[in-house]
């Protein structure tokens, strides 16, 4: 894959961070979106993720929702925090797949129920 590098005559450090980007695209294309997550997470964070409100993250944190595990999760005094590699445990886990007869089966740990 061939780099451009965009030059509008003026040396600043922006034209030079959006050279490097343009280089470094490749290499980003290959990143998958676990390694561009902070280690821990808001549930503000965690509710944008999952493309949901934050209150509905909360009924997750505390198992308000009906036939979904609870969400992992780690209390620093008022604060709720969700560890990335939780969060990504957690949604590999309700991985859903249909059978041949129609029903869903969801796998939690290492097989499908």
């Amino acid at each position: 894959m061939a780099h451009r590098t965009i030059d509008a005559g003026i040396d600043n450090p922006a034209s030079r961070e959006l050279d490097i980007r343009v280089q470094d695209s490749a290499r980003l294309e290959a990143l998958a979106i676990e390694d561009l997550m902070p280690p821990v997470l808001t549930l503000a964070e965690v509710a944008k993720i999952l493309r949901c409100s934050k209150a509905h993250v909360s009924h997750l944190v505390n198992g308000k929702i009906r036939g979904v595990p609870i969400l992992p999760s780690v209390r620093c005094g008022r604060r709720t925090l969700v560890r990335r590699e939780a969060l990504i445990a957690w949604m590999k886990g309700l991985e859903r797949c249909q059978t041949p007869g129609g029903e869903y089966r969801t796998r939690f740990g290492s097989g499908w129920q």
